[in-house]
């Protein structure tokens, strides 16, 4: 598809990841999706569908298309020069069609972990114009979690920063990091959150991993990033909902007064990556659970307005 812009996404196969692909898929972009297996096994409904709609249904209709079969075939009666001309013709029809189209969706393998991948990957695809990471471990390993959500993301900074003004944005989902409303009131934009409750103390080498990625890419690409702080409970529309929803509305109250972060339904969240990407005059940043949510309520307005 000509004129479509490119999506870099990493860690695109997850819950959060596989909202975002799906929802930029849907609004035009062109994907490349890098995780560390590669194309996806099936069983997750959105990248089930993504992959019959913009990959297996692309390369399946693509190949049709060149079969010989699908190819007029010359007159039996017409000399050896008309029907040459013709095979010739449909040769030089093929190379255009490889040359003009490329597939929306593409899968890599990729260990973000490791920096001359992830340099390899961004220069092998110089036209990307915007790099999304969902890429993140709750574990309880305090040094595989830092590693992978602190480290990796590093990687992929530095690899942004590397290629220049081409990677007009990148967005880095982070997470809110759990402290009390006093050191939330006193902390910089780059504070860890070392008063954590005792029993996440367990994820500490995921919130410090967050938080060290969040210093990378806001530090080193200043103008171009935007770092969205969901809480640690990000739902969907199944059996998630039953409990993230009105826990969202529960906690309201109590996020206004600093003591927490509310639960995010997934579109909510992906919707805001989409347009931290597709509008780049929107300012640069941390956007925290409430600059999400405003931004997804100018939208369905603006929205409304179109419809009347």
């Amino acid at each position: 598809m000509v004129g479509r812009k490119k999506l870099l996404l990493l860690g695109g196969t997850g819950f959060v990841g596989s909202h975002v692909l799906h929802n930029a898929l849907q609004s035009g972009w062109s994907v490349v999706c890098a995780t560390r297996g590669g194309v996806p096994k099936p069983g997750v409904p959105l990248l089930d569908a993504a992959l019959q709609q913009y990959y297996y249904g692309y390369h399946h209709s693509h190949h049709d298309s060149d079969h010989p079969n699908s190819n007029h075939k010359g007159d039996p009666n017409s000399n050896d020069e008309a029907q040459h001309h013709h095979q010739s013709n449909n040769n030089n029809n093929k190379e255009e069609r490889l040359q003009c189209f490329t597939p929306p969706l593409e899968f890599v393998s990729l260990d973000a972990t490791s920096r001359s991948q992830v340099l390899a990957l961004i220069a092998d695809h110089p036209d990307t114009t915007a790099v999304v990471s969902c890429i993140g471990a709750r574990t309880h390993d305090h040094v595989e979690a830092r590693r992978v959500c602190g480290d990796a993301n590093v990687n992929i900074a530095a690899a942004v920063y590397t290629r220049g003004p081409s990677i007009q944005r990148m967005v880095l989902i982070s997470a809110e990091p759990l402290r009390s409303s006093q050191s939330r009131a006193q902390s910089s934009t780059f504070a860890l959150p070392l008063s954590l409750s005792p029993q996440w103390r367990l994820w500490r080498g995921y919130f410090y991993g967050k938080r060290i990625a969040e210093r990378a890419v806001l530090e080193n690409l200043p103008g171009r990033a935007v770092v969205l702080r969901p809480g640690v409970f990000v739902y969907g529309n199944g059996p998630t909902a039953l409990i993230g929803r009105p826990m969202e509305y529960a906690l309201r109250p109590l996020h206004t007064y600093g003591m927490c972060t509310p639960p995010m339904h997934v579109d909510v969240l992906a919707r805001a990556v989409l347009r931290a990407i597709e509008d780049v005059n929107t300012p640069p940043g941390v956007w925290d659970y409430d600059k999400m949510h405003s931004l997804g309520v100018q939208e369905r307005r603006a929205e409304e307005e179109i419809k009347k």
